[in-house]
């Protein structure tokens, strides 16, 4: 019985199919793999971020709006819209905020010489501050903003919310010109 040795290919041919990686391919796909690694972990991040300033955006609108709610909603069994005169603005401020978060707010008024009558009063109307506001010059309106801000850094935000009253006193429906912008 004889035992036949079957070799493969011989020669250089061989040695040229059983070849490996060289170190320069290793370290290439190394290096591909990791700038790949480094986009992902990257947007992961960004991500993280963009998520975490909707988050406080949509919480410093939601406050905003409670805020405003709580000083503009009617009072009392008599209804109104919480009006304050112009020698009187006492808002409440928000009922609780994050640590860090600041609220301010800013009351106006439309200042006219309503006294003088008529429409042609009308074109000097300006929004004034309660300092310039003064009894028989009240347009009643007022526009209040409300304004929160949250703790200083990179991602601060600001926001503000408008809310112009008009004075309850004023006609349910408004067919007199000679009364101004009430």
């Amino acid at each position: 019985m004889t035992w036949a040795h079957h070799r493969g290919r011989s020669g250089r041919r061989a040695r040229a199919e059983e070849r490996g990686e060289t170190l320069i391919e290793l370290v290439a796909t190394i290096a591909i793999m990791g700038f790949g690694m480094i986009a992902v972990i990257a947007s992961i991040f960004t991500a993280s971020v963009s998520a975490t300033n909707a988050r406080e955006r949509t919480q410093v609108s939601l406050l905003l709006q409670r805020w405003a709610d709580q000083n503009i909603a009617p009072k009392g069994p008599t209804g109104g819209n919480n009006f304050q005169d112009c020698n009187a603005v006492l808002y409440t401020s928000p009922a609780s905020l994050p640590p860090g978060y600041t609220a301010t707010f800013t009351a106006e008024y439309l200042i006219s010489d309503i006294s003088s009558g008529g429409p042609a009063s009308w074109n000097t109307l300006t929004w004034g501050d309660q300092a310039a506001c003064a009894p028989g010059r009240d347009g009643r309106l007022q526009r209040i903003t409300f304004r929160i801000t949250t703790k200083p850094g990179r991602s601060q935000i600001t926001d503000s919310l408008t809310v112009v009253k008009r004075n309850p006193n004023c006609p349910s429906t408004f067919n007199n010109a000679d009364l101004g912008p009430c």
